[in-house]
């Protein structure tokens, strides 16, 4: 069920007991504002009453500061209550960025939303 939000096209999907969110923005000759990304996917979060959330981000792009601190902001809001977000399609760039950010223990990369919600990752060697 697609959702459009302050310029953003947020597919949602519904399954047990989780909520898989896949971003696009909506504008493509602009820069998506990502500022209130996190409150706009926590609404959806609280319409459906589940705290469990996998974003799927194969289509955002190269995130960028204010990205990760609204990816860090919805992590927090869900572990609050309870829940847990996971993510997958990761493109290299944003896996690396998360490494050296430290945020890799926050963000797995997880390859699929079926490989999200069982909470494993199939590690690739280096």
């Amino acid at each position: 069920m697609p959702t459009t939000i302050a310029g953003w096209d947020l597919e949602v999907e519904r399954g047990p007991g989780w909520l898989f969110v896949k971003p696009r923005w909506s504008e493509p000759d602009e820069s998506p504002d990502v500022h209130f990304l996190a409150d706009q996917i926590w609404s959806l979060l609280e319409q459906h009453f589940v705290y469990r959330v996998v974003l799927e981000l194969d289509e955002m792009g190269d995130l960028d500061p204010p990205a990760l601190a609204q990816l860090v902001k919805l992590y927090r809001r869900c572990h609050d209550h309870g829940g847990c977000m996971r993510l997958c399609g990761l493109n290299p760039h944003n896996r690396r960025l998360l490494r050296l950010r430290g945020l890799s223990g926050l963000f797995p990369a997880h390859e699929s939303p079926e490989e999200a919600v069982m909470g494993f990752s199939r590690r690739k060697p280096r």
